[in-house]
């Protein structure tokens, strides 16, 4: 059953990361987008439920969760790898005027 919730904050975070790609993926890269905003909101319940409740049982012993949320952060961070989210190069001032105009008027 879908909590509508969880269906909004995953369209949002779909929207985000396909607006940052650009507007032209393919079929294989929107599914990929899709599941990474999935991952996003696994890691992030995840990560509230160890900061909420640690991440040790009272034995002492690492916590599931724990492991879940490293498990599901690696896969997050290969399929980012996968959509292509390389760093871009971006040129820096060459005047002391394009210093002062800050990043959003050196690229004008």
């Amino acid at each position: 059953m879908e909590q509508p919730e969880l269906a909004a904050a995953h369209a949002e975070i779909a929207h985000a990361i396909g607006a940052e790609l650009g507007a032209d993926l393919s079929t294989l890269k929107a599914a990929a987008v899709r599941e990474a905003a999935r991952l996003v909101l696994i890691v992030d319940s995840l990560g509230a439920d160890l900061m909420g409740n640690g991440v040790l049982t009272a034995k002492g012993r690492n916590r599931a969760a724990l492991s879940a949320y490293v498990l599901t952060l690696d896969r997050l961070h290969k399929l980012m790898t996968v959509l292509g989210r390389e760093r871009r190069s971006r040129s820096l001032p060459t005047t002391v005027d394009g210093v002062l105009a800050g990043p959003s008027q050196e690229r004008a």
